[in-house]
Order: C-alpha cells, then structure tokens, then sequence
C-alpha cells in the first residue's frame, strides 16, 4: 500500500521562464476550464471553437468565467505573465493580466495555470453569442512567447 513518502512531489520553479528558441513539434498550448478553485490536471477540460462557456457566480459575488491553460514545449518552466481577453463582436468586454505566476508542472509532461478567473460583469448581454477568447504568455518584460484563441458560445449561469 502506497504511503505519502510514495507521492512525487513535483516543485514550482521560482524563477523567470524563458522561451524556448527551437520549439518542438509536440509543443501545445491549449485553452481549457477547471473545476473552480481546482488545480489539478484531471480539473482541466479542453476547450475548442464553438464549445460552450458557462458564467459563474463567483466567490465574491461577480460574475466570470473561469479559464485554464495547459502548455508544453514553448517555455521553460518558471514565472510567466498571462493576458487575458474576452470580446463580443469586436468589442472588448472582460481583460485580465497576471503577473509573476508560475506555470503548475503536471505528472502528464505538461504545465498548467488554473483558475483565471475573468469577470463579465455584462454578460447578459451577450448570453448565447459568440465571444472571442485570447491567453496570452508573455515574458516577464512583457514579451509575447505564445497565445491561443478560440471562439466560444457564451452560456448563462447554470
């Protein structure tokens, strides 16, 4: 029977993450959600153009829709910065940038962030549309690494 001296521990690396120059043809960068406030790579669901977005009524009373990424193969592992955008219509609705944030190292070869946490305060008026979602990661500088984007069907809180 497996003890807890069994479990890998796998640590966060604390320093900058840097591009990797020759990027590999396996490299991902992919747009997903998570279970709220989960952070763990079985909480992760992919997501791809024309799938659902469901609003939710957060923890501090806002609405948002909670994003994820999950990367391999464009960085080294380390801090990063994330921009976030949602918009309708050519119309910017929700932006969100962290800053200094380490990408979560999985057991499955791949690095996640979890639980990006975009408030669409508006989003009744877009309920049913399609709305265009951007991540960025950037440097610590602020230097574009990679980006993904996908167009999603915005969905009222279930």
């Amino acid at each position: 029977m497996p003890t807890a001296s069994d479990d890998t521990v796998i640590p966060v690396v604390q320093t900058a993450a840097t591009p990797i120059e020759d990027v590999a043809d396996d490299a991902i960068l992919e747009l997903g959600t998570n279970v709220t406030g989960m952070s763990t790579p079985d909480s992760f669901s992919a997501l791809g153009d024309g799938d659902d977005l469901f609003v939710e009524l957060g923890f501090q009373g806002s609405y948002m829709v909670v994003l994820a990424v999950r990367t391999r193969g464009f960085v080294t592992e380390g801090k990063v910065n994330l921009q976030v955008a949602l918009s309708v219509g050519g119309e910017e609705k929700a932006k969100l940038k962290y800053k200094k944030k380490s990408l979560l190292p999985g057991a499955d070869d791949l690095s996640y962030f979890y639980n990006i946490f975009l408030v669409t305060e508006d989003y009744a008026d877009y309920v049913g549309e399609e709305a265009d979602i951007e991540v960025m990661v950037l440097t610590l500088d602020d230097e574009p690494i990679v980006s993904v984007y996908a167009t999603l069907l915005i969905q009222a809180p279930l």
